[in-house]
């Protein structure tokens, strides 16, 4: 359209005009076209009248108006006034919106199949599309011969993953469904509500199975929680974490999505250059877990995840368990204290040196390696070989916040 306008300016886009055909009149006012009504077709009428000329009046189902001549009706046959019958078309007349048709025998009885039969393109892939067909029908057949699960639970219903999250939508978080899952007879899916539109999907073994249809006696969640009953996986597992989730939004750290996250971050890095500030977001690719993103001025973001179970959040990289965000917390300064020591030189002296822990920036170590905080007659930044050192890995993270390194 733009191209137009530039190499023809005000021109007039509209096709010329032209009267339509008769044909198409008749298309436009009665919907029949050729592949609906033509010579030679069998339909349906509806007597409307019989004339006295011995002629019919009748009509078709899209309201056309069909005339029957006495020479074409069936010899000894008796036509009534609503009466309905089959008539072959032998004549229309598109500028007069009328139908000619014969009842006779040896024309009803014609099989017009053939003139009915639709052409496909000839581009059309026919190929393509009779697999396409076999493979829908065996997905169907499959899905039809899947037994459906009887399981004696409130929440247990047989529906599929999205039903479940369309079932979940005007719930609260933490509630559940238990539904059957396409690992097999063996396996069960639990769908909870993490938040508004974010479900998490959860795969249940079950053990010790008296038969193929029963519940297992003991149900499996990752290979390392196992539960007797639904009850007990529903309120230890499902409402647990459902728990530690509730306990992430209402932490002062929790920033929302991922976006909110990136954009809290660069707000207060430019507000105070001198701190660094860290945060949590939902993690979109796997519900019910959560990112933890940090930002030094002078440096990219720097995110890391966060892993939800019943009891504790795990932060990627540590493998010790945080019974509440604020261990987490800690976990993640005492952490980050780490694999800065381990990276040493310069760069981990740049890094460590922004503590906003305290408020401020720690100040730089004075020449010599005397600590200007008193507290020893060697600074901790330089050894007896005048190379930078590291703090100590298993530093408390208060001392270490205290020493120059963290975040807040």
């Amino acid at each position: 359209m733009i191209r137009d306008e530039l190499q023809r300016p005000y021109a007039e886009r509209r096709p010329d005009f032209r009267v339509p055909s008769s044909e198409e009149k008749f298309a436009m006012l009665t919907g029949e076209t050729s592949k609906t009504l033509d010579l030679g077709f069998i339909v349906p009428i509806v007597i409307v009248r019989v004339l006295d000329k011995g002629g019919l009046l009748c009509r078709l189902d899209s309201g056309v108006m069909a005339q029957v001549d006495g020479g074409y009706k069936e010899p000894g046959q008796e036509y009534r006034a609503g009466q309905t019958v089959r008539g072959q078309v032998i004549a229309i007349d598109h500028a007069e919106l009328k139908v000619e048709l014969s009842l006779l025998r040896q024309s009803v009885d014609v099989d017009d199949s053939q003139r009915r039969q639709f052409r496909p393109d000839k581009y059309y892939d026919l190929t393509q599309a009779n697999m396409d067909k076999q493979a829908y029908e065996a997905k169907s057949k499959k899905k039809e011969g899947r037994q459906r699960r009887v399981v004696q639970h409130p929440n247990f219903h047989n529906m599929n993953a999205g039903q479940a999250e369309q079932y979940l939508a005007n719930l609260q978080r933490g509630d559940c469904v238990i539904r059957p899952s396409s690992r097999g007879v063996d396996h069960l899916a639990v769908t909870w509500k993490v938040d508004d539109g974010v479900y998490q999907h959860i795969d249940v073994l079950e053990l010790d199975k008296p038969n193929e249809f029963s519940l297992g006696r003991q149900l499996r969640i990752q290979g390392k929680y196992t539960y007797s009953d639904l009850d007990e996986l529903i309120v230890s597992h499902v409402r647990a974490m459902a728990r530690k989730v509730d306990e992430m939004m209402h932490s002062d750290k929790y920033k929302g999505s991922e976006g909110d996250l990136r954009k809290w971050l660069q707000t207060s890095i430019m507000a105070e250059p001198a701190r660094s500030f860290y945060g949590f977001a939902l993690d979109p690719r796997k519900p019910g877990n959560f990112l933890l993103s940090f930002l030094t001025k002078g440096y990219e973001i720097q995110t890391w995840g966060v892993t939800v179970e019943p009891d504790a959040f795990i932060l990627a990289g540590n493998s010790d368990p945080a019974a509440n965000v604020t261990m987490l917390c800690n976990a993640f300064k005492s952490v980050y204290v780490t694999k800065m020591a381990l990276q040493g030189g310069a760069q981990a002296a740049a890094m460590a040196a922004r503590t906003p822990y305290l408020g401020g920036r720690t100040p730089a170590p004075i020449p010599g390696g005397m600590t200007p905080y008193g507290a020893s007659a060697r600074s901790p930044y330089v050894g007896n070989a005048g190379h930078a050192r590291p703090p100590q890995p298993y530093m408390n993270p208060d001392r270490a916040v205290q020493a120059g390194f963290g975040y807040r």
